[in-house]
């Protein structure tokens, strides 16, 4: 290369400050020329080595990126809460609301000619008190739900814990607790599901943005940042067979209880002293308890999604049971050992052994999912097992 160490013109063709012969101009044209930038003006520039504007030397992308490495530290992440913590707060916002509601409608019907002491035992006083409350456990739903990926789960529990809740409350009042009130039970939980679910989409969480682990500008690290994004936006759906699965294994492990602790009787004879006939039925509820928490790890298992599946699986449970109970003149005695346990009426006509005993299914069966994807997380969902690499050319 032929260079002349003269004084540039506006004909000359510049390159670094050095003025280039005439015959390689056409060769250098084109070249592609590496952008330098300015650390100061973040200007970027070719074929110069001091910035214009700044009178700065400037740097190449390689010693910009070392330099980035020095820079402050980043801002505290934002507090993402737990679905522990919002559920208790949705469940606390929808008692407190139902409160409320309930103080205000207690002031506005005592300005009426109808109220009287039992006004809540009247037709108008049990739709009143049921409308406060739909509207109570929407609020608590959504509340549960905002900041969540997905509210629905969050927004069922909170209603559970409401519908339960309001129950027992029912039932210190001296109000009668009814199959029907029990089923509005249910609507209940539905409509915090809804509500969950509508404040998670309406009111997401802080975006996560994936961090690069690699300390250097080169290689494929934008591919990399797309696969943590792809696998962080997977939605994890309702595994149905497990459901189901977990729904037969709790009703076979109520209803097997009790021959298994006479199998294991007469395995041990009189080694065995299980106590007196009336303890029995005690016995038949560790058994069945034990079953039913394997049942619930056999719902969450490698799902991802283990409250979700509990609860899922909790209520075909309570249907199922419910459902021979109301045709079997005699409880399982896994029930009565349950209901004998908090000294409550034998039989599922008095409400507070319903609520005890649909309680009681529907928690056992969230914490032994719970536990089974604690204890078995998953490792990868359906998508990425199923995807394959393709072959190189």
């Amino acid at each position: 290369m032929e260079c002349e160490a003269r004084p540039t013109t506006r004909t000359d063709f510049a390159f670094y400050g050095w003025v280039v012969a005439p015959s390689v101009r056409p060769l250098l044209r084109n070249l592609r020329v590496m952008k330098l930038f300015c650390t100061s003006c973040a200007g970027t520039y070719t074929r110069e080595t001091v910035c214009p504007q700044c009178g700065l030397r400037l740097i190449s992308p390689s010693e910009a990126f070392a330099l980035a490495l020095d820079r402050p530290p980043e801002p505290p992440s934002p507090i993402r809460p737990s679905l522990l913590g919002r559920i208790v707060v949705g469940t606390v916002i929808a008692a407190g609301f139902a409160v409320g509601l309930r103080e205000w409608a207690i002031a506005l019907a005592m300005q009426t000619e109808d109220w009287a002491t039992n006004w809540w035992t009247t037709p108008t006083g049990i739709a009143t008190a049921f409308f406060l409350r739909l509207l109570a456990v929407c609020i608590g739903g959504a509340s549960a739900g905002v900041g969540r990926p997905s509210g629905l789960a969050s927004g069922a529990v909170v209603g559970t814990l409401a519908g339960i809740a309001f129950l027992f409350a029912d039932s210190a009042l001296g109000i009668r607790v009814t199959p029907i009130a029990v089923g509005l039970g249910f609507l209940l939980v539905v409509t915090a599901a809804l509500a969950g679910s509508f404040g998670a989409r309406f009111w997401p969480g802080p975006a996560e943005i994936p961090k690069s682990t690699r300390e250097s500008s080169r290689g494929s690290s934008l591919l990399q940042l797309v696969e943590d994004s792809a696998s962080n936006g997977i939605v994890r759906p309702t595994n149905w067979i497990r459901v189901i699965l977990a729904g037969t294994l709790g009703m076979a492990a109520i209803a097997t209880a009790d021959p298994i602790r006479q199998g294991i009787q007469k395995i041990f004879g009189a080694a065995l002293d299980l106590g007196s006939p009336a303890t029995l039925a005690y016995v038949d509820l560790q058994i069945a308890l034990i079953l039913l928490i394997l049942a619930g790890v056999v719902a969450g298992a490698n799902t991802g999604i283990g409250t979700r599946q509990g609860i899922l699986a909790g209520v075909l449970l309570t249907v199922a049971v419910l459902m021979t109970s109301v045709r079997s003149p005699n409880l399982p005695p896994a029930i009565e050992g349950w209901l004998r346990m908090w000294e409550l009426p034998v039989s599922l006509r008095a409400g507070d052994s319903l609520v005890a005993v649909v309680g009681g299914l529907l928690g056992i069966m969230v914490f032994g999912s719970i536990l089974g994807n604690a204890l078995l997380p998953p490792l990868a969902v359906g998508a990425q097992r199923s995807r394959s690499l393709s072959p190189m050319m």
